[in-house]
Formats: C-alpha cells, sequence, structure tokens
C-alpha cells in the first residue's frame, strides 16, 4: 500500500507511543544545550528526558550512548581523558 505525502504528515504529526516517553525535560528551559541543568550547579541530565524527537525505536542503544557521551565530555572538561584513553597497549 502506498501512502501520499498528506497521510505520511498526518501519520507523523500523530504517532505517539506510551512505552519510550521522552522530552519532558526541555533543553533550553531545564537544562542547557550541554545537559546542564538550569539553576544547579554540578548536574547534567543525560537521558531520554533530554531527546525533543523520538529516536524511532526502542531508544535503550541511544541513551547508553549518550550516557557515554557525556562521561566522555565530563572527564575532558575536568582535565581527565577517560580510562580506554590513557591504557598503553
Amino acid at each position: 500500500m502506498s501512502m501520499t505525502q498528506s497521510q505520511w504528515s498526518s501519520f507523523a504529526k500523530t504517532l505517539n507511543t506510551i512505552w519510550h516517553y521522552h522530552g519532558g525535560c526541555h533543553v533550553g528551559r531545564v537544562v542547557s544545550p550541554d545537559r546542564k541543568a538550569l539553576g544547579v550547579d554540578r548536574l547534567r541530565i543525560a537521558d531520554d528526558s533530554t531527546l525533543s524527537e523520538s529516536p524511532g525505536t526502542n531508544p535503550q542503544a541511544t541513551i547508553m550512548m549518550m550516557g557515554r557521551y557525556m562521561g566522555v565530555k565530563i572527564l575532558r572538561e575536568i582535565g581527565q581523558d577517560s580510562w580506554h584513553m590513557k591504557k598503553k597497549i
């Protein structure tokens, strides 16, 4: 079955999931773009509550990647590299 552009647009606007809720922590209002909690020192929000759009599938891999990325970013900001970067082979 083929869908028209209008049907796709309607589908995309109404698509919703109750199983993988996300987007409750608005970037710009609650957290900064680098995921620092506004008004709270030394707190970052690195989970799917900061996603403005669904990754389209189960978000587990996306959230794990976000956590890893933020961890490395924080270590670099405080002047340390992650352990695997220092490991000598």
